[in-house]
Parts: C-alpha cells; sequence; structure tokens
C-alpha cells in the first residue's frame, strides 16, 4: 500500500523533500550565524551571499510547495481515492 502512495504522490513527496532540505539548510544557517557572534549577528545574515541565496531559493520553492499541497489536497478529495481497487490490486 505504501507503493501506492508512493507512486500516486510521487511529486509531492520530491517537492516535501527539497522544501525540508532548503529550510533546513536556511534556518540552521541563520541559528549558526547567530550562536557564533551573537545578536547583531542575525542583521549581519542579509549581507551574507550564500545565505541570501538559500534564502531566496527556499522563497521561490515555498510557492511551488503550497501549489503541490494544494492540488494533493484537492486530488485526494476527489471520491476515486476512497474505492477499494484503487488501493487493492
Amino acid at each position: 500500500m505504501l507503493g501506492v502512495v508512493f507512486k500516486e504522490f510521487r511529486v509531492t513527496f520530491f517537492v516535501l523533500s527539497i522544501h525540508l532540505v532548503l529550510f533546513g539548510y536556511e534556518r540552521g544557517s541563520k541559528f549558526m550565524m547567530g550562536n557564533n557572534s551573537g545578536k547583531a549577528s542575525y542583521l549581519e545574515s542579509y549581507q551574507d551571499n550564500t545565505y541570501l541565496t538559500f534564502f531566496y531559493m527556499k522563497s521561490i520553492n515555498q510557492v511551488v510547495y503550497y501549489y503541490t499541497m494544494i492540488s494533493t489536497g484537492i486530488q485526494i478529495a476527489d471520491p476515486n481515492y476512497y474505492l477499494i481497487d484503487k488501493w487493492i490490486k
């Protein structure tokens, strides 16, 4: 049954994994910058080009992520997903 779920929502899991990686790196790098230098470093992190690159990549990916999650929710609302023939082969 998990194979059917992964097959049906392949794009959803792919976008989710990219989102989690970018989110983790962006938040982790901001946390590490704050721990190294104190409060002023949080403001200086927006001047770091590496941080800004991942921040913008994450922001662009969030649009794709939310679109994918909304379209997945609409797909799940379809009555065909609740027929037994789809899940048991």
